[in-house]
């Protein structure tokens, strides 16, 4: 989190500099290969630009061999789509343009303007990752437009706008179609926001169930507290407990 962390004004020159060049074979591939371009592949793009592995962008783009899969909820590969990354784990920012990475795309467009970012399809991409889930999480850092945006997609259903036809087999036999989502099953907030300034970052769980973005029967739970100092020992408590369990083996291909 930037508010953790001095910045030199250096950085952001460097930052340019790298960004830049990339910006650039975005445009042309764009141009000559028709590309098109989301919040997410960008993101995955930058991760493969980065090379490095102590970036979660690096690792949520790296190739471990698999060369396509299932994108979507889906456990059995019923929707199957060009994948966003090698690792199918799309990384979504609905803000992407707020903040130094918006800025590179700004002053970017007045050297080479043309580079389109279709939003529709990221915003397409998490409401059919929830709806068509079996089961559903949300692990809330913070407020605002990302908490709002997470739990919204675990309010829709699946109806007739976005109907069983596009999700049946070659054949035309439904395909592992599950229920219809109507909340998450699970759900933590970390945020210090209060309830009484009005705001949705302040709202809590209750409020989420009201409306449908949490399960009647979850136990839903918000912590109130600073993320970038309470997450780390939610972590080691938790998923770092089982790590090993999920760890390759050296010299596995």
């Amino acid at each position: 989190r930037i508010g953790n962390l001095l910045v030199p004004n250096d950085n952001y020159c460097k930052f340019e500099d790298w960004l830049m060049p990339i910006l650039e074979r975005m445009v042309d591939e764009q141009d000559t290969q028709g590309v098109r371009w989301t919040p997410s592949r960008m993101i995955a793009r930058l991760g493969k630009e980065i090379n490095n592995p102590e970036s979660i962008c690096y690792w949520a783009q790296k190739v471990l061999g698999a060369t396509g899969g299932a994108l979507g909820g889906c456990h059995r590969g019923c929707h199957r789509v060009p994948p966003l990354s090698q690792n199918n784990i799309p990384v979504l920012s609905p803000a992407l343009t707020d903040g130094s990475l918006g800025d590179m795309i700004f002053f970017h467009s007045y050297k080479r303007p043309g580079l389109v970012l279709d939003i529709v399809e990221d915003l397409r991409l998490i409401n059919t990752q929830a709806i068509f889930a079996h089961k559903t999480g949300m692990i809330i850092l913070g407020g605002g437009l990302v908490k709002h945006h997470i739990a919204n997609a675990n309010l829709m259903v699946r109806g007739p706008r976005v109907g069983e036809g596009a999700w049946r087999g070659a054949g035309g036999s439904p395909r592992c179609l599950p229920a219809q989502r109507n909340g998450a099953d699970f759900s933590v907030y970390v945020n210090t926001a209060q309830e009484f300034d009005g705001s949705d970052s302040g709202a809590r769980p209750d409020e989420a169930v009201s409306w449908g973005k949490i399960r009647v029967d979850a136990t839903p739970v918000k912590v109130y507290a600073d993320a970038s100092l309470v997450f780390p020992l939610l972590v080691a408590e938790t998923f770092a407990r089982s790590a090993d369990a999920f760890a390759v083996p050296a010299g596995t291909p």
